[in-house]
């Protein structure tokens, strides 16, 4: 008699709307507010509004990759785990 299959779990895809979402709510900011601070940070660098984060959330969009690279870094995490699926290690090793 051969043993029971553990059928594996549902893949869950996980999409960069997603994980703003996730960073953000963790530090307490609306999408408003998200994108003030964002602006606040990166003066004449990040132009980013609500609008386009609730596009990143909603709607699939991405940001340029500048951008990106800013976003990360005001979550202090690598922006390949932003933008590409991998686990999100919200501690920067050391530079």
């Amino acid at each position: 008699m051969k043993a029971p299959v553990a059928k594996a779990a549902p893949e869950t895809k996980e999409t960069f709307g997603d994980r703003v979402r996730h960073l953000r709510t963790a530090r307490g900011l609306s999408q408003r507010k998200l994108a003030q601070s964002l602006r606040d940070a990166y003066p004449g660098k990040m132009r980013v509004t609500y609008s386009a984060i609730h596009a990143w959330q909603q709607r699939g969009k991405q940001p340029k990759r500048a951008a990106m690279i800013l976003l990360a870094e005001f979550f202090s995490v690598e922006p390949q785990s932003l933008q590409f699926a991998l686990s999100i290690n919200t501690t920067k090793p050391p530079c």
